[in-house]
C-alpha cells in the first residue's frame, strides 16, 4: 500500500487529482480501513471540489477511527466546505474533545 500512496502523492504533486482519486479508490476497495489512505482520498476529493464525496469518506474514517481527532477535524473541514456550519462545529468540537491541543 505504501507504494500506492507514494504514487498517489506524485500524481497530486503533478496536479493529476483525478488519476490520484482513481488510484486511491481502487486501493481502498482492495484494502479498506486504511487511515492514511482514506485521509488522502478525502483531501484529494476536496481539492477537486467534491465536498459531498469527501464528507462520505471522512465519515467512514470517523467510523473506523472514532478516537482520531484528526479524522473529526477533516470531517469538519469537509462539512464547512459544504456550508453545513452546525455539523462542522460539532465535528470540530469532537476533535477538540479528543485532543485539547487540536487546531485546524
Amino acid at each position: 500500500m505504501k507504494t500506492a500512496l507514494q504514487q498517489a502523492l506524485q500524481l497530486i504533486k503533478k496536479g493529476d487529482l483525478y488519476q490520484a482519486e482513481q488510484l486511491l479508490t481502487k486501493v481502498n476497495e482492495q484494502q479498506p480501513k486504511q487511515e492514511e489512505l482514506l485521509s488522502l482520498l478525502g483531501h484529494t476529493l476536496m481539492k477537486q471540489g467534491k465536498y459531498s464525496a469527501a464528507v462520505n469518506i471522512f465519515e467512514t474514517l470517523v467510523n473506523y477511527y472514532p478516537k482520531s481527532h484528526l479524522a473529526f477535524g477533516e470531517l469538519g473541514s469537509a462539512l464547512l466546505s459544504l456550508g453545513n456550519l452546525e455539523q462542522a462545529e460539532k465535528s470540530y468540537q469532537k476533535a477538540i474533545e479528543l485532543n485539547n491541543n487540536y487546531s485546524e
